[in-house]
C-alpha cells in the first residue's frame, strides 16, 4: 500500500444482512506493535453491502515502511465479529515526473518525422519498489491535415462505404 496524501484511503468491511444496527471500526497495527490505531466507530449504514471506512492519511503516514495487519471489527448487541487478517507493507509515496517523449510539442507528435520510431525517457521515480509495476498509456488521436496532407481519410462520412455496398 503506497502512502498517497491527496488519496481518500479506506478499508472496506464486508457487511451482511444481520449487521443491521452494528457499529464497524478499523484495526491497524504494526508486526513490532510499535504504531497501531482504531478507527472511530461507524453504524453499518447498508447491511449487506460492502461499506468504506475512511482512514486519515496522517495516520497512514505513521506506518509508512512498516509491515501493518488490518482488520475490522464489527459490533452488533454486544457480540463483536472479526474479519480475516489482512497484511500489507505500507510504503511511501511515489514521487515521479511525466515521461519525457523526444519530439513531443504542445502535446502532439508529428509522427511521419519518426520512420524508425522514437525515444521515451522516464525520469527517475522516487520511491519505486522491486514489487511496483510500471505502466505508459499512449493516447492516440488522429487529427486530419494538422501538420501535413500526409493523412487523409479513405471516405468522406457522407458517403457510402463500398465494402457495404
Amino acid at each position: 500500500m503506497e502512502v498517497v496524501k491527496n488519496l481518500r484511503p479506506f478499508v472496506v468491511v464486508n457487511t451482511r444482512k444481520e449487521d443491521q444496527g452494528g457499529m464497524a471500526v478499523a484495526h491497524w497495527v504494526t508486526a513490532d506493535g510499535s504504531v497501531s490505531y482504531d478507527s472511530e466507530p461507524v453504524p453499518i449504514t447498508d447491511p449487506g453491502n460492502d461499506q468504506l471506512l475512511e482512514i486519515a492519511a496522517n495516520e497512514i503516514e505513521r506506518f509508512t515502511d512498516k509491515e501493518v495487519t488490518l482488520s475490522y471489527t464489527i459490533t452488533l448487541n454486544g457480540n463483536e465479529t472479526t474479519s480475516p487478517l489482512l497484511k500489507v507493507e505500507v510504503t511511501p509515496e511515489m514521487k515521479y515526473q511525466p515521461a519525457i517523449v523526444e519530439g513531443l510539442v504542445d502535446n502532439a507528435l508529428q509522427t511521419s518525422d519518426y520512420p524508425n520510431g522514437l525515444t521515451t525517457t522516464i525520469p527517475i521515480i522516487e520511491n519505486l519498489r522491486e514489487y511496483n509495476a510500471l505502466s505508459l498509456i499512449w493516447i492516440v488521436t488522429v487529427t486530419p491535415n494538422r501538420f501535413s496532407n500526409s493523412w487523409k481519410p479513405s471516405r468522406q462520412p457522407d458517403q457510402p462505404n463500398p465494402s457495404n455496398s
